[in-house]
C-alpha cells in the first residue's frame, strides 16, 4: 500500500501551441488525489464534448471497486465478506495481476498486508512494531494462496483472516485504462501523471519523447529522463508516517513484517501497472533480488539509477 507522491515533474514540454499543434490538458479529481492528462492535437480540431466526461466516468467506477475509504465500494465489500460477486472486468483482472505479482516478486508485492497497515494506524504515533505472536498472526493472515482469488464471477478470500489493498496497483492501473481511451480515440503523441505513476506515449510539441524529473526524496538528488512509450512510477514513503520518529509508514516489508528499507524506489517499463507494484515492491527487496526478478519475470523494465 502507498501514496505515491508526485516526484516526477514534466519539463522541456515547448510552449502551449506549436506551428500547428496545441495541447489539450486537464487535470481530474480521483482516489483522494488528481490525475493530469495532456495530449498533443491540431490546433483547429475540435475537443469532443464527451472526452473529459468518459474519462471521469472511468476514474469514478475503479474509485466505486478499489477505494478503502468508500463505505460500500467492492474492496470494502469484499474484505468484509470474503466473497464477491463481481461484473466489473477490472476488479478481477487488478486481483489477478496483484496474485500473479505476488509469485514473481517472491511475495513482497503482497495486496495482503492490509491488517499489518490498520495496527500501526490505530495505535498511531505509538507505534514502534509488532510483538512475536501478533506478527505470527499476520503473516497468517497475509498469506497468498497457490490459487487466485478469482473464481468465474466471483472474488473468494478463502483465508478468513485476509483482507486486501490495492492501493498499491490501483493508480497505475487507472493510467494504463486512460491511456487505452486515448489510444481508442486516435492520440498518438500523451502523457498521464497519477500522483507519480506516469505513463507517456510518442513526442511533445518539442523535441523527441516526454521530459521528466525523477527526484529522490531522501537524497535530494534529482535525474532527468526522456520517456517514450513508456511508463515510470515512483513508491516512496514520503508524507504518510504510523510513528513519531517516522520510521514506519504506509510501506511495509510483507515478509519481515519491518518498515521498507529504501526511501525512493523508480522503475521505468511498458505498463504503468508493472512499475506501480514494482515500485512498491522494490522498497523492500533487496537490490540484487530485485535486478534479478527484473531479468527473470519483467523484461523491458528497469529501476532508475539515481547515483
Amino acid at each position: 500500500m502507498k501514496f505515491l507522491i508526485a516526484l516526477c515533474f514534466l519539463i522541456g514540454a515547448g510552449s502551449a501551441q506549436g506551428a500547428q499543434n496545441c495541447y489539450v490538458e486537464k487535470t481530474l479529481p480521483s482516489m483522494g488525489t488528481f490525475i493530469h492528462i495532456k495530449w498533443v492535437q491540431s490546433c483547429d480540431e475540435k475537443l469532443s464534448p464527451t472526452h473529459w466526461t468518459e474519462i471521469q466516468a472511468l476514474l469514478n467506477n475503479l474509485e466505486a471497486e478499489l477505494s478503502l475509504y468508500q463505505k460500500n465500494s467492492g474492496i470494502r465489500r469484499l474484505n468484509r465478506d470474503k466473497l464477491l460477486k463481481v461484473s466489473s472486468h477490472d476488479f478481477k483482472e487488478l486481483i489477478n495481476i496483484s496474485h500473479r505479482a505476488y509469485s514473481k516478486t517472491r511475495g513482497y508485492f503482497n495486496i495482503g498486508v492490509l491488517p499489518a497497515l490498520e495496527i500501526m494506524k490505530t495505535r498511531g504515533s505509538g507505534f514502534d512494531g509488532y510483538g512475536l505472536r501478533e506478527r505470527e498472526r499476520l503473516l497468517e493472515a497475509m498469506a497468498m494462496p497457490r490459487k487466485s482469488p478469482v473464481e468465474g464471477n466471483e472474488i473468494h478470500l478463502r483465508n478468513k483472516k485476509m483482507k486486501v489493498t490495492l492501493d498499491g496497483v490501483a493508480k497505475g492501473y487507472a493510467v494504463d485504462k486512460v491511456a487505452d481511451r486515448l489510444q481508442l480515440w486516435g492520440k498518438r503523441n500523451w502523457f498521464i501523471n497519477f500522483s507519480g505513476n506516469i505513463r507517456a506515449h510518442g513526442n511533445a510539441i518539442r523535441g523527441q519523447g516526454w521530459q521528466v524529473v525523477v527526484r529522490n526524496l531522501d537524497t535530494s538528488r534529482t535525474k532527468n529522463l526522456t520517456l517514450m512509450n513508456q511508463s515510470l512510477s515512483t513508491s516512496s514513503g514520503e508524507h504518510n508516517y504510523f510513528s513519531a520518529d517516522r520510521k514506519w509508514h504506509h510501506v511495509i516489508d510483507p515478509i519481515k513484517l519491518q518498515p521498507a528499507s529504501r526511501p525512493t524506489v523508480s522503475v521505468v517499463g511498458p505498463k504503468a501497472s508493472t512499475c506501480d507494484l514494482l515500485s512498491t515492491a522494490f522498497l523492500s527487496m533487496p537490490e540484487v533480488m530485485a535486478r534479478k526478478v527484473l531479468r527473470d519475470e519483467y523484461e523491458g523494465y528497469f529501476i532508475v539509477n539515481m547515483e
